[in-house]
């Protein structure tokens, strides 16, 4: 465990405090306290050791307290009651999780999810009280129905089916590289066009529960060969941590270039270092 800080927190008291429970002190000493240790010679004790690299990192957690102090509640703390300024505190850092979550592949998943679930407490917040045998989209359905009229179970069926041509495209998209990654035969990826037209076939004229346990198969099958894959590949994967760790080691920003691993034949991207980096694009200095 480390503490950063600045100068400003530089005594004798708190690194005597951090070092008993033996927490290590990222904070530079001023000026004026290396003259007084200098000045009293042996007595003065050891120089301060400054992890200057861990020391970088403070302008993180500053730029978030600035990001916080935005909210006037928490940087003016005017609420006359804890839990009212706990509770900002939660949501601010809420906000902040969800703008990050932005960036990953999962957050449309994450945002659909919760809209749906919204939707459903808000007609029925009991679900015990639902009707009989309501469940799954049936549920979804009818807490629009109860909310927003009939017209929106029709919309609903109009966004199902956005939402499932989307999803068949994009799987059948990554099935297909996978496929020509494997074999190059046209006959191979022929089978596999017939298989995708036979399952969406099929599938949309099966009941959901069917649906639903043959995903849940399919899904464990999958899982279980990439753990086979991931067998396989691992002592490929121990020499991309140990290249990963040399650069660091060396004070490099680590960048992986099939140059890198003589020995792989296959790789068909990661030329070189401008190709994975790219060109930075720098604005012209004036004169």
């Amino acid at each position: 465990a480390a503490v950063r800080g600045d100068k400003a927190y530089s005594s004798r008291a708190i690194r005597g405090h951090l070092r008993s429970r033996g927490i290590k002190a990222v904070i530079p000493e001023p000026a004026d306290q290396q003259g007084h240790r200098k000045r009293r010679g042996s007595r003065g004790g050891r120089p301060v050791g400054l992890d200057t690299a861990d020391y970088k990192n403070r302008n993180v957690i500053e730029r978030r307290y600035c990001h916080i102090k935005q909210w006037r509640g928490l940087a003016t703390r005017y609420d006359k009651h804890a839990i009212i300024y706990r509770a900002a505190v939660i949501l601010n850092a809420v906000i902040a999780w969800t703008r990050q979550l932005s960036d990953t592949p999962y957050f449309d998943t994450f945002l659909v999810c919760s809209i749906t679930a919204f939707i459903v407490l808000t007609a029925v917040p009991d679900l015990a009280a639902a009707p009989e045998g309501v469940i799954g989209i049936e549920l979804t359905q009818f807490a629009l129905g109860e909310t927003l009229g009939g017209w929106a179970i029709i919309a609903l069926a109009f966004i199902i089916f956005l939402l499932a041509f989307s999803s068949v495209i994009g799987n059948y998209y990554y099935g297909e590289a996978s496929i020509e990654f494997i074999s190059t035969s046209p006959r191979v990826l022929f089978g596999y066009r017939v298989v995708v037209l036979l399952s969406v076939a099929v599938g949309s004229v099966l009941t959901a529960d069917v649906i639903w346990n043959f995903a849940d198969a399919a899904m464990g099958i999958m899982a279980l060969t990439n753990l086979v894959a991931v067998a396989l590949l691992s002592g490929l994967v121990f020499r991309l941590i140990r290249d990963y760790r040399d650069q660091r080691r060396t004070g490099k920003d680590p960048v992986f270039t099939r140059d890198r691993l003589p020995g792989v034949k296959g790789i068909a991207v990661w030329e070189d270092h401008l190709s994975v980096t790219g060109v930075l694009d720098l604005p012209a200095s004036r004169s």
